[in-house]
Formats: C-alpha cells, sequence, structure tokens
C-alpha cells in the first residue's frame, strides 16, 4: 500500500474512536429510556407493545414475570414503521376472514 492510503486509514480510524466516544452517553441514556418505557406496564396490550416513545422496531418479548425473553422480539406497533406493519397485518387477517367465511359459506351450501 502506498504511504498515504496508510495516512487515510489512520486518520479515519482516529475520526471513529472519538465518534464512538462522543456517541456513547447519548446511546446509553437512550438505551435506559427505551427500557423505562419497555417496562411500563401500560403499553403492553394483549401481548403486543405499542411503546410511543420508543425508538426500536424490533423490542424483545415480555415475560409473564415482566423479564425480557432473549429469544423472541414483537414489532412495536407504535414505531411508525411498526404502525404500517399493523396496517398490513390487520388487511391480512380482514382478508383471511373473509375468505375463510366465504369458503365455509359455499361448503354449507350458500346461495348468493
Amino acid at each position: 500500500m502506498k504511504t498515504t492510503q496508510w495516512l487515510e486509514e489512520i486518520i479515519e480510524s482516529r475520526y471513529q474512536s472519538v465518534a464512538v466516544r462522543v456517541s456513547e452517553k447519548f446511546l446509553s441514556e437512550r438505551r435506559t429510556e427505551n427500557r423505562a418505557i419497555w417496562e411500563d406496564a401500560k403499553n403492553w396490550k394483549f401481548g403486543h407493545y405499542f411503546g410511543r416513545d420508543d425508538t426500536r422496531l424490533w423490542v424483545p418479548r415480555r415475560r409473564r414475570t415482566g423479564e425480557p425473553d432473549p429469544n423472541q422480539n414483537v414489532i412495536n406497533f407504535a414505531h411508525p414503521l411498526g404502525q404500517k406493519a399493523f396496517r398490513i397485518l390487520a388487511l391480512g387477517y380482514g382478508i383471511a376472514a373473509i375468505a375463510v367465511v366465504t369458503v365455509g359459506a359455499i361448503a354449507f351450501g350458500a346461495r348468493w
């Protein structure tokens, strides 16, 4: 490698280490805030998570004891992308319910 490439890599790595040190405090505070929001029982409805101020899209599933389950995640339906996912899932379940009712009606001989 050329000397200039080594110099650029050293400078770049130095900037990255400064960025990590600067952002660590912010990220630590954000994790603490997200955890407090996640622990609030008001944000959990029928096993679904609606943490409005939580910045995460995917959060750990909550066990009955209130502890996080590290092996399972759920969607934060209050997150902007989670709201879109909620609409898509609701639409999918609605279409599936209509299809089941229609097939059931046809199977039992309903005449239109």
